[in-house]
């Protein structure tokens, strides 16, 4: 222990006598601990830290998934209720389905809040109890509609002002009267809806759902019996799905359905997994660069004290000893470099989340909390020690080749700079300038794969249109004439606002999510094929005035006039749906079905180019669109309006025409098309940021070894130019001499970093469009730049060396 002591505190004071050398190295360490300490805290929080309910592993996500329709899931009523009743591992199984937007008006202004339906064993499976008041009962789950409500910890909160008496009490929305039976618990967040506001029952009526009068689609969560695994769950729903097939009940869907079971947090976390790993793969290669880049340093270092260490050693000191003090300065390097790196970390997760976008990670980083604790705390202590040892060795190993007899001669100069530190130092410049490569040739990828998937064109305007979405209440407007009536007079108002071009009215938006797609497309071709047979097709009710709205292209026939609001049969389709039913035929006056043989023939009037309806990377599907109001208008509809001018200016105007129609209506949702796009796009540019970001430190670093490590070749080689100089050497045969040594070594460092990259780009594959993970332009273009940029670095130090006067070089000598 005292010899330990005796050796902090000698680096110490060698730390702090050379503050330049400090300062360089503990900052470089810094930037590569700290971005591994940011990421693997998130990485931490989303993968490893249990969800935050009890025993959160017997947790399943329990559905059925189509594998004709790339294993779209889909759960209805009967079979939950199949499963409920007759399953024997499920300690606990609650459906819940996501009930929509409703408007709080019992106390204060309006306000819009989202609701979940829910079974009444829902809590129970989650492990929560509520804070005030009791959970569902039984009863409340029933086919009987009661008018009950949980409220979550915020909204209690934000809107009653944490009142305590509010249990029993009644609140309004949607105008209709709902009792308050519960709070939950503060911090709660539902599963997938973490935005859910209150809770309500779902009430499924066992024979309505059985006998097909009613069928509901649910999603389901089940907490496992103790002992039982996944595997034994699985088996006891097959065996229900086959006895409720053998039974004869009638099959709801004309195509196969498989049971599948996932954990709850696999289902949350979805496609995040493979993103952070790759994250936590990149600022891994930032540190190995960053220890190279601090090895060299140190080498260096070694060098320079070489004839200090061969004097310890002639007066006694073993090799043993005399590594044990480089290795001391090494791990307080890396300690010092680990606390300054945890307190970037914690600045860069408080920034996190105002940097990421909503969309991120779908549900799971807004169910968790991102936070520095003892584990990630752990991490970093250890990432510490690792980093001061790996960089550390470096000169443990040059020094324990080294011969002290000839340090100690007169003359040594040139064997402390022999042939084996300079190996060390080029070798560590080869792993820099590799490691470099294939990060920059990963964010080369991901920027040339972003620029693509702005280059493709939407099928719609992005420019100048203003979207907004409009729910109206059930109690209010019961009856589809009020509804159409509503929708018909806010349209007229709308168009006659100064600024508007054309406004349009439909169910569903481009990037919204909202389609409905239907299964069973015939064309009197296909007659014969069986229904389901075809693909999946969209439907959209608009407007007369939707198409010019958003600018979608007319390919043939014509776009929809007054009088087809009162056709039942008349369509346009979209350029896919074209192609697929009648590809060898003019589709204008083609009839089709859609939905089975019982549905009516539509026939179709015009043609319109392919919409990118579920974002720019998605493949453009069938779509139909129907005249909106010729059928049952529904409560839900979206407006769209296509302004002169900046869209955002008429936002007061639209929500004036509401309020003149219904003051009491809310509108929600108001953003332009251009926004919608932008949000779709925002986690794919978060990608490209922070890959971007550690690929442009990677740069920096390599390109900063390379320059450290051709100045320190030019300084320990002064005598020898000031000689070749004297003796007649040109300028630009010693720039030369040096500019070779170091472009040999980013010659090395590109091949094995190609290398490298042509093998470990290919994870990148799902997160590209458009381009392959081994495209040789970016591996090309990239290459180059790298090579370009470090070999500017090496030039440098080479010019510096012509400027060598070699009288003072060999007077000093």
């Amino acid at each position: 222990m005292h010899t330990l002591i005796q050796d902090l505190r000698y680096t110490v004071r060698m730390l702090l006598r050379n503050p330049g050398f400090t300062a360089v190295a503990v900052l470089t360490l810094a930037l590569g601990i700290g971005a591994n300490t940011a990421i693997f805290s998130v990485v931490h929080a989303v993968l490893l830290r249990p969800l935050p309910f009890p025993e959160p592993g017997r947790l399943l996500w329990v559905t059925e998934v189509i594998p004709q329709f790339n294993n779209a899931e889909i759960v209805s009523g009967p079979e939950f209720l199949n499963w409920q009743e007759q399953t024997q591992v499920f300690a606990h199984l609650a459906a819940f389905d996501e009930s929509g937007s409703y408007d709080l008006t019992s106390r204060g202004e309006p306000q819009r809040i989202q609701g979940l339906k829910v079974s009444p064993g829902i809590l129970p499976v989650l492990g929560v109890q509520p804070e005030l008041g009791r959970a569902f009962s039984e009863e409340e789950g029933g086919p009987e509609m009661h008018r009950v409500v949980i409220l979550t910890h915020g909204l209690w909160q934000r809107c009653f002002g944490g009142d305590g008496r509010l249990v029993g009490q009644p609140v309004v929305l949607n105008r209709i009267s709902y009792t308050v039976i519960g709070i939950l618990p503060k911090g709660f967040q539902f599963p997938r809806y973490p935005d859910a506001d209150v809770l309500l029952p779902l009430a499924l009526n066992p024979v309505e759902e059985r006998t097909g009068t009613r069928v509901s689609l649910v999603q389901v969560i089940g907490r496992l019996k103790p002992g039982i695994r996944p595997a034994q769950a699985q088996l006891d729903l097959d065996t229900i799905q086959q006895r409720m097939h053998r039974s004869g009940e009638p099959a709801r869907y004309p195509f196969a359905m498989q049971v599948k079971l996932i954990g709850l947090q696999e289902k949350l976390v979805g496609d995040l997994r493979p993103a952070l790993m790759i994250l936590l793969g990149a600022v891994g290669f930032v540190l190995l660069i960053a220890c190279a880049n601090v090895g060299n340093l140190l080498l260096a270092r070694a060098t320079s004290r070489s004839r200090e260490m061969s004097i310890r050693a002639a007066l006694g000191a073993d090799r043993w000893r005399l590594a044990r003090q480089v290795m001391t300065e090494s791990l307080l390097l890396g300690l010092v470099g680990g606390a300054l790196g945890l307190l970037l970390a914690y600045g860069g997760i408080g920034s996190l989340p105002a940097l990421a976008p909503a969309q991120l990670g779908g549900d799971v980083l807004r169910q968790v909390t991102v936070r520095i604790d003892y584990r990630v705390l752990a991490f970093t202590v250890l990432v510490s020690l690792a980093s001061g040892i790996l960089f550390g060795s470096i000169p443990t190993l040059a020094l324990s080749r080294a011969d002290p007899s000839e340090s100690l001669k007169e003359g040594g100069r040139s064997a402390t700079t022999g042939l084996h530190p300079s190996r060390l130092r080029s070798l560590l410049v080869v792993s820099e300038l590799a490691v470099a490569l294939v990060l920059l040739i990963g964010a080369g990828l991901l920027i040339k794969s972003f620029h693509r998937l702005l280059q493709v064109d939407p099928g719609y305007r992005t420019d100048n249109v203003l979207t907004m979405a409009i729910d109206l209440a059930e109690s209010k407007y019961p009856q589809a004439s009020q509804r159409r009536a509503f929708f018909e007079q806010l349209l007229q108002r709308v168009q006659s606002l100064p600024g508007v071009q054309s406004a349009g009215i439909c169910d569903a938006l481009p990037l919204t999510g909202r389609s409905l797609m239907v299964p069973g497309l015939t064309t009197k071709e296909r007659a014969s094929e069986l229904p389901g047979q075809g693909p999946l097709v969209g439907q959209i009710w608009v407007t007369p005035g939707y198409l010019d709205t958003l600018g979608l292209r007319l390919l043939g026939g014509r776009a929809f006039n007054d009088q087809d609001a009162q056709q039942l049969t008349t369509v346009i389709v979209n350029e896919s749906l074209a192609r697929y039913g009648w590809p060898r035929q003019d589709p204008i006056g083609q009839q089709f079905q859609m939905g089975g043989t019982d549905s009516p023939w539509l026939t179709v009037v015009g043609v319109v180019g392919d919409v990118k309806h579920e974002g720019l990377e998605a493949e453009a599907k069938p779509q139909v669109y129907r005249p909106l109001f010729h059928v049952n208008t529904s409560r839900f509809m979206y407006l769209a309006v296509h302004t002169r001018g900046d869209p955002m200016t008429m936002a007061g105007a639209l929500r004036t025409a509401v309020a003149t129609i219904d003051r009491d209506q809310p509108v929600y949702d108001m953003r332009t098309i251009e926004q919608r796009l932008s949000g779709r796009l925002a986690t794919r540019r978060f990608n490209v940021f922070l890959l971007g970001t550690f690929a442009a430190l990677a740069l920096v670093l390599a390109t900063v070894g390379v320059y450290g490590v051709i100045s320190y070749l030019v300084t320990q080689r002064n005598h020898e130019i000031g000689i070749r100089m004297a003796l007649g050497a040109r300028p630009g045969d010693v720039r030369w001499l040096v500019a070779a040594q170091g472009l040999r070594v980013i010659v090395v460092g590109l091949c094995i970093g190609l290398v490298a990259a042509f093998a470990i780009t290919r994870v990148l594959r799902s997160f590209l469009f458009g381009i392959s993970p081994t495209d040789p332009a970016t591996f090309a273009g990239v290459s180059l730049v790298l090579g370009l940029v470090t070999f500017l670095a090496s030039y440098l130090p080479a010019r510096r060396a012509t400027r060598v006067d070699p009288m003072v070089t060999l007077r000093h000598e």
